[in-house]
């Protein structure tokens, strides 16, 4: 929350707009997606990691199973690396911690005595892997941000105040409103208030569809909100839409935003969970 992908995409379209070619990479497939919706400049190309590996090598489907074989692609397109340098002038790398060492090792030595490289990071947000590429760690240049602009002090202070030893940083955290906590008993129906507050977002404080995202832990609990019947007055998708909420995991919407989250499944067992919370 601290502005990263912007200043990121800023940078990269600065960079595009002087006719470089740029290439902006990033972990998660629905940021890639929404960037590109947005993205007006013909010499910025933006990718997720498999994305950019799957047009360099040109492998498509997997003839044994049907789906992309993310192993056979990331095998050919480091090998490729290793002997070909890619066309473009500059790297920039969004959410670089969710990456995998050796592929951002395989891409720096690519790009070496050319232009910018840069990588965004947050090591607090490492919840796709278990480990800190040490790649990062090897960067001399840095420049730390430590302003949270995504969530106010109000929020900070409520989602954390249930949590165990949770890393709090709320001295230069954004003032905002009153938070309000909505507490479900472990055998209650959780769908129906939930599509409830939707509802009260919209209409009583005039939040727009594609404002609003409904996020889980676990798919199993987005395919159960989804599930038939849904309210006719709420337009409900896994991807984001304009006149849509988006519903999807915690870990598809890394690094997209939303003004409300709606958070279904923190269950005690999931915040205690290894990992949870971190992820939460």
């Amino acid at each position: 929350g601290t502005g990263k992908t912007f200043i990121a995409w800023v940078k990269a379209e600065r960079l595009a707009a002087k006719g470089d070619l740029v290439l902006f990479l990033c972990y998660n497939a629905a940021l890639k997606d929404f960037l590109r919706s947005r993205n007006t400049a013909p010499t910025l190309h933006i990718h997720s990691f498999h994305s950019l590996a799957l047009k360099t090598v040109g492998l498509t489907e997997s003839a044994t199973t049907g789906s992309p074989d993310f192993h056979q692609i990331e095998t050919r397109f480091l090998d490729h690396l290793a002997g070909t340098e890619l066309p473009y002038q500059h790297i920039l790398i969004d959410e670089a911690q969710d990456f995998e060492d050796r592929w951002l090792s395989a891409l720096q030595e690519n790009h070496l005595a050319r232009g910018v490289f840069y990588a965004f990071f947050d090591r607090n947000q490492l919840i796709n892997r278990a480990d800190f590429p040490a790649t990062l760690d090897r960067l001399q240049c840095r420049l730390a941000l430590d302003t949270n602009c995504r969530n106010t002090r109000q929020v900070a202070d409520t989602s954390t105040a249930f949590l165990t030893n949770a890393a709090r940083h709320l001295s230069r955290a954004l003032d905002g409103p009153k938070t309000s906590l909505h507490l479900l008993g472990p055998a209650e129906d959780h769908i129906r208030p939930a599509r409830a507050l939707l509802a009260d977002l919209i209409k009583k404080h005039a939040f727009r569809p594609e404002e609003i995202a409904v996020l889980a832990f676990d798919p199993d609990s987005i395919r159960a909100f989804l599930a038939p019947p849904t309210p006719r007055a709420l337009a409900l998708t896994e991807t984001l839409q304009p006149g849509a909420i988006c519903c999807t995991t915690i870990r598809r919407f890394k690094g997209l935003e939303a003004k409300a989250i709606v958070l279904l499944d923190a269950t005690p067992a999931r915040l205690q969970a290894p990992g949870g919370t971190l992820e939460f």
